[in-house]
């Protein structure tokens, strides 16, 4: 009974908890996390948006050249765009693509990296044709592949997206989300389960939302070795984005539900959440006693349970801040 109550109010009667580290950081955009728990993305300064690394305690300087941070892999390597194109950043260098073609598109200008492999390949996409994309690894070269849209690499260098371009075909279709690992090609879900994947680990644990026609409301999901599993949500739940997910299959992002009524009004509540084994859990509920901290979008996971964290501190919800969230 106790962990049917703990599962319908958000949280486990466990003793998981988590240390958290204010990183003092405004994010922008898109945040990771890897396994050394470095950090790395877009935050705020001086009220314009600017690269930033967290290694070893500290914030490092990344040249001024790069504009965009889209990845960051296990070694610290980032996936790039920079004034010149996109292209990796790597122990403090940048290395741009030549700016050479492929099917028509310029590389600098044409393609944009949707992320970064633990062996320092970027995936880039540029538009194709008849509304496909083209996507490639650089600088390992792979042959270019059509994709409607992929969505995720992982440190292998598998990638994970969908063949419908926002546009939902109808269920006799088939799945509409794959993975593909070299000359393989895996299906996400099965035709009445219309995946999106939003992230995959390299041991290719794969996280999105889904929605079962008519339904309109997505759902997070899980996906590992041709298993599809529906995670939970908080009751009166009115949406869920699943963000990130680790190797061994724990995801985070957010959800917004009913809250309980509050000065005779039923109001609206958005939390961070933690998607561990079959339970959902609110983060907020997992943070020791006296955290002066709102949390509201968990942004990335790494293997050792780190969880990346947008929050508004509670004496001054704004600007936003960064946290590192450390099991212990």
């Amino acid at each position: 009974m106790l962990s049917l109550l703990g599962c319908l109010f958000g949280f486990l009667p466990t003793q998981l908890h988590y240390t958290v580290l204010d990183l003092r950081i405004e994010p922008v955009e898109r945040v990771y996390l890897n396994d050394r728990g470095t950090a790395a993305g877009m935050m705020r300064e001086g009220g314009m948006p600017v690269p930033f690394l967290y290694q070893k305690g500290k914030l490092q300087p990344i040249a001024s050249q790069v504009l965009q941070v889209h990845g960051l892999n296990r070694i610290d390597e980032l996936a790039i765009v920079g004034i010149g194109g996109p292209g990796i950043w790597r122990r403090g260098k940048t290395h741009l693509l030549d700016g050479k073609t492929r099917d028509g598109f310029p590389l600098a200008n044409g393609g944009l990296p949707i992320g970064i492999d633990d062996m320092g390949n970027v995936l880039l996409v540029s538009h194709g044709v008849e509304g496909a994309f083209s996507a490639w690894t650089w600088p390992q070269k792979s042959d270019s592949k059509q994709w409607p849209m992929p969505t995720a690499i992982a440190g292998d260098g598998a990638i994970v997206g969908i063949k419908s371009r926002g546009r939902t075909p109808p269920p006799s279709t088939g799945p509409i989300a794959f993975l593909v690992k070299g000359a393989f090609r895996t299906p996400i879900g099965g035709p009445d389960e219309l995946a999106i994947p939003s992230c995959v680990s390299r041991s290719h644990y794969v996280g999105g939302t889904f929605t079962t026609p008519p339904e309109n409301f997505r759902r997070p999901f899980r996906w590992f070795g041709g298993k599809f599993e529906a995670l939970p949500v908080p009751p009166e739940c009115k949406m869920t984005v699943l963000e990130a997910i680790n190797d061994r299959g724990d995801a985070v992002g957010l959800a917004t539900w009913v809250g309980r009524p509050h000065e005779g009004a039923v109001v609206g509540h958005r939390g961070a959440c933690l998607w561990s084994g079959a339970v959902w859990q609110e983060l907020q509920h997992l943070l020791p006693d006296g955290a002066e901290y709102e949390l509201l979008e968990a942004k990335a996971i790494n293997s050792s349970g780190q969880i990346l964290v947008i929050a508004a501190p509670k004496a001054k919800p704004f600007p936003r801040t960064l946290l590192l969230l450390t099991p212990g």
